[in-house]
Order: C-alpha cells, then sequence, then structure tokens
C-alpha cells in the first residue's frame, strides 16, 4: 500500500486521541523535505504544488508579517513556525499520492474512519456513552470518539463527500439511500451548529456541481432520503439533549440583541468586540493567534468571554472571531483579507478545472473545502494545530486529487 495512504489515514484516525495526530503528520513533513531535496526537479513540474504553495503563502505570509507588532509574540512566532510542518506534509502528499488507485485506496479508509466515527455517535445517542464508554463532556452534543472535545461535527467536514463518493463507487446509488439521511442527522446530534451550517453549505455546493455535470440523482433517492431524514429527526427531537439545544436556539425569536446573543452563544458580542479590534488594528492586526490577548482591551464590561489565562496570571478573551474573514481581519489586517481572498480566487480556479474534468473524487474535496473556509460560516481557526492539520490536509488532497488526469471521467455514465 501507498505510504502516503498509510500515514494520512492514521493521520485522521488519530484525530481524536490528542497530539497523537502529530507523530504521523510530523513523519509526512520530514518525509515531504526529504522529496524536496531527493526529487527536486520532478515536483517542480507539478502544477498541484505549486498551487498549494501559493495556497500556503496566502496563510502564512499574512501570518508572518502581523509578528511586527503582535500582541503575543512569542505565541505567533510559534504559529508562523510550526504552521511549516503541515505545508511539507502536504508536499508529501501530493509528491506520493500519484495514481488514480492510491487516491481509491486512501478515500476508501477515510470513509471506514468517517463511518467508525458514525456508529460510535449514534451508539452513544441511544445508550448515553460511546463504545469505549465514554459520556459526552456536554450533555447537549453528541461527541462520538472525541470524547471531552465537542469536535465530531466539525471533523465530518473535511470528508462526508468523500465517503459519498466511495460508498457510490463501491455499492452504486443505492448506499446513498441510507447513507445520505444518516450522514444529514449525525450533524444535527453532533450539536454543533456551526458545523450544521457548514454543511448547508456543501449541499449548495453540491447542487450547483452536479448540475453543472448534468448528472441528476434519482428522484426516489431524493424523496426518500427527505422523508427518512424527516421520520427520523422526528424522532431525534425527543432526545433531552436535542430539545435543549433547540430551545437555546429558539431563544433569538424573542427579538432582542440579548437574546440573539444568547442564541447565538454569545457570537454578537464577540464579533463586535472583534470589529473594535480591526477598528483599531486596521493593517496588520493584533498578531496571529494573539485575538484572545487583545480581546480584554476591546471588549465591554461583563463581556461573557472575559477570563484569567492561568499561564499568563493576566486577563483573556476568547480563542479567535469564529468568523475566517474576521479572524484574518482582526489578527492579520487587511493583508490578511488580501491573502484570503487571493486564496479563494485560486479555488475558483481549481473548480473550473475540476467541473471541466469532471474529476468526482476532487469535486467531493472541494465540497468539503466549501464547508471549512467558506466565508459566511462561523468556524474554527485555521491557525490551531488541530483543526490546522485537518484543513491543511484537505487541501493537499484538493490540489493533488485536481490535477490527477486519471481520475477525469469521460462522461457522466462514468460517474
Amino acid at each position: 500500500m501507498n505510504i502516503a495512504v498509510v500515514l494520512v489515514a492514521l493521520a485522521v484516525f488519530a484525530q481524536p486521541f490528542g497530539v497523537s495526530f502529530e507523530l504521523p503528520t510530523l513523519i509526512m513533513a520530514l518525509l515531504g523535505i526529504y522529496d524536496l531535496a531527493t526529487n527536486r526537479e520532478r515536483l517542480r513540474q507539478r502544477s498541484s504544488l505549486h498551487i498549494f504553495s501559493a495556497f500556503f503563502l496566502c496563510f502564512w505570509l499574512p501570518a508572518a508579517i502581523s509578528l511586527l507588532d503582535a500582541t503575543y509574540l512569542e505565541k505567533g512566532a510559534k504559529t508562523v513556525i510550526s504552521m511549516w510542518r503541515f505545508y511539507f506534509a502536504g508536499v508529501f502528499v501530493i509528491s506520493r499520492l500519484n495514481s488514480a488507485e492510491s487516491h481509491a485506496q486512501l478515500a476508501k479508509w477515510l470513509a471506514i474512519i468517517l463511518l467508525f466515527w458514525v456508529a460510535d455517535a449514534w451508539f452513544q445517542f441511544a445508550v448515553g456513552v460511546d463504545i469505549f464508554g465514554q459520556a459526552s463532556a456536554d450533555p447537549g452534543r453528541i461527541s462520538s470518539v472525541f470524547g471531552e472535545d465537542p469536535m465530531f461535527g466539525w471533523m465530518m467536514i473535511p470528508f462526508t463527500t468523500v465517503l459519498l463518493w466511495w460508498a457510490q463507487r463501491q455499492f452504486g446509488l443505492a448506499a446513498l439511500y441510507l447513507l445520505v439521511p444518516v450522514l444529514v442527522l449525525s450533524y444535527f446530534i453532533s450539536g454543533n451548529r456551526g458545523a450544521v451550517v457548514s454543511l448547508v453549505w456543501m449541499v449548495l455546493a453540491g447542487v450547483v456541481m452536479l448540475h453543472v455535470w448534468r448528472f441528476r440523482l434519482p428522484k426516489a433517492l431524493m424523496v426518500s432520503s427527505i422523508l427518512v431524514c424527516g421520520l427520523a429527526g422526528a424522532l431525534v427531537v425527543q432526545n433531552d439533549a436535542v430539545q435543549q439545544r433547540i430551545g437555546h436556539s429558539l431563544k433569538s425569536t424573542e427579538g432582542s440583541f440579548a437574546a440573539w446573543d444568547e442564541a447565538s452563544s454569545y457570537r454578537l458580542t464577540l464579533w463586535a468586540t472583534s470589529l473594535r479590534m480591526i477598528q483599531d488594528n486596521p493593517i496588520n492586526g493584533v498578531g496571529v493567534r494573539g485575538f484572545r490577548y487583545a480581546y480584554p482591551s476591546y471588549a465591554q464590561q461583563g463581556d461573557f468571554f472575559l477570563h484569567t489565562d492561568t499561564k499568563r496570571g493576566q486577563p483573556a478573551g476568547a480563542f479567535h472571531a469564529h468568523q475566517i474573514v474576521l479572524e484574518a481581519l482582526t489578527d492579520m489586517g487587511l493583508i490578511g483579507l488580501i491573502g484570503l481572498l487571493v486564496a479563494f480566487a485560486l479555488l475558483a480556479e481549481r473548480l473550473k478545472a475540476i467541473l471541466a474534468a469532471r474529476n468526482y473524487l476532487a469535486g467531493a474535496y472541494f465540497i468539503g473545502a466549501v464547508g471549512v473556509l467558506f466565508p459566511l460560516n462561523t468556524g474554527i481557526s485555521i491557525y490551531s494545530s488541530y483543526w490546522g492539520q485537518a484543513v491543511w490536509l484537505l487541501v493537499a488532497l484538493l490540489f493533488a486529487a485536481s490535477f490527477s488526469q486519471a481520475l477525469a471521467k469521460p462522461s457522466a455514465a462514468d460517474g
């Protein structure tokens, strides 16, 4: 089996188990450096590496520039330096995943891992603990194998459509009759409302791509999926934890700012503070990963997110802006926003190529990237080690697959 398949699958499989995911990532990074040193000329000819490098620099350069007057230089510098492990791991992926067979093998293992997470989540939903005996740390969420870290919903985003691609390829469209409703409902029982919002954008992106490809799903599949989702959803909402989350969200119907703020888990307060931070630091922001340390200077009295950082013994706030555009502007200012816009342009260029080539697996990765990076999401920081690893693996896989001619389909009949 291709070593890239093994290491990427291990990195994803290890994600629920703390920092253990760093080991396969580190090995990939070291091998990526080796590939650059020994196969430089061959890699230079790969357009996938060029665009991946450009995409990486869209995030790394603004982060590096933001260090010039960062709120917390040490934290920012560690982030800027450590980001290179994701880049070199991506180089390894692009270098070693070079055949349709290796891409298909990896898709199979990613699908199996995701199915395991989903099965464990539903077991936890049914009996209160997962198959390892762990209860979710938050009674309003289902965390599956992620235990005290309620990341299950978020971690489904990168590879949900890869699972659907693999299942359809292996078992035909009939497999989707069961999988689509189960996966959609898995997002809802996770309790991650931001992940549900990402799912909406993913569905819309998928619909647009299928329309462009003139790939028509059977009406029976769509109708049955809607019916199964409806029936299963009616059962799911009887769960006490789900009812608690729904009740929390419905507080917004009271109409006041305070009600909307509470219903959004105080995102309005967070974003209002972010805007004050941007106004005061418009060019290169407060420094990458400096948001929580600059936050107290811009927060209003009684702010929900204010607390004392036990390690530094100083006031601190929310970890990040929970919105990718606001994060770019607060941490890196207009320079960060320009980098983000260029990154979106690179993705748009790849989308045109994916659609023209009918590259369905690359399309599946692209839909995952929409879920991760769509500018109207309320999400997790791409500069965090945990989420960053998932995002940069996804991006590397997207570019590797999108330049693979062997994955292109000549007609919709091959779908």
